[in-house]
């Protein structure tokens, strides 16, 4: 992507176990995608793209690490977490319309 707020495919593919390849301007970058850890952000390369994706399929082990460590990222960005953050920030709001 070159511009991606967020993403909800970010989330998607670490519940689903997948690895992720994205780049810095995704919005789940650095929070839910993580260089390394669950998958790559890289910069908008080919080359880079393709040694990126060549490891994940030719490379089980380091597949199977990066989709673990995509599931445990994603387990608390749930309905529920979002729900309690929209909760928090309209109790937040009218504290400060009080104040």
């Amino acid at each position: 992507t070159t511009f991606d707020p967020w993403g909800v495919v970010a989330n998607e593919a670490c519940a689903s176990g997948v690895p992720i390849i994205t780049t810095s301007v995704a919005g789940a970058s650095g929070e839910i995608v993580r260089d390394g850890e669950n998958g790559a952000i890289l910069p908008l390369d080919v080359d880079a793209w393709a040694q990126a994706a060549c490891r994940l399929l030719e490379d089980p082990a380091w597949h199977a690490s990066r989709a673990q460590a995509g599931l445990r990222l994603v387990q608390g960005h749930t309905f529920a977490a979002a729900a309690e953050g929209i909760r928090q920030a309209v109790v937040y709001g009218l504290k400060a319309r009080r104040a």
